[in-house]
């Protein structure tokens, strides 16, 4: 069994894709992770992502990220579950600020998605639309 750092299932009471993130996480680890919600968006018809990095340790380079992100679909809506920076001492290389990095370019290619400390916040919202 190969230990994955990223895990993504349906959530049926909430009617969401959810992925938790933890440890290292690379892209092409995003990139096994996007295809799985991709392949439940489409098979749910319903691309409402909730992406919890809390336990993420590390990122890859911004660089990689920005390729990544160049090719994630504008139709996902993604809730993003950032820890709070502020509690890690380099907060410019934290897996959190990258993480806020990432979402601010793919909302910049028209992707609806928000980041959030709070889970509860992120679920209602991401419910909502």
């Amino acid at each position: 069994m190969i230990n994955m750092p990223e895990v993504v299932k349906f959530d049926e009471e909430k009617n969401i894709i959810r992925m938790v993130a933890f440890g290292d996480v690379t892209v092409e680890d995003m990139k096994s992770t996007f295809a799985q919600v991709l392949k439940i968006g489409a098979e749910r018809n319903n691309y409402k992502f909730l992406a919890d990095t809390r336990k993420q340790t590390s990122h890859s380079s911004l660089e990689e990220l920005e390729e990544f992100i160049s090719k994630v679909p504008n139709y996902l809506q993604i809730a993003l579950l950032v820890s709070d920076a502020t509690k890690h001492g380099s907060i410019d290389e934290s897996p959190e600020m990258k993480n806020r990095f990432m979402a601010s370019i793919v909302e910049s290619e028209g992707a609806t998605i928000k980041t959030f400390i709070d889970e509860f916040e992120a679920v209602n919202w991401l419910t909502s639309l």
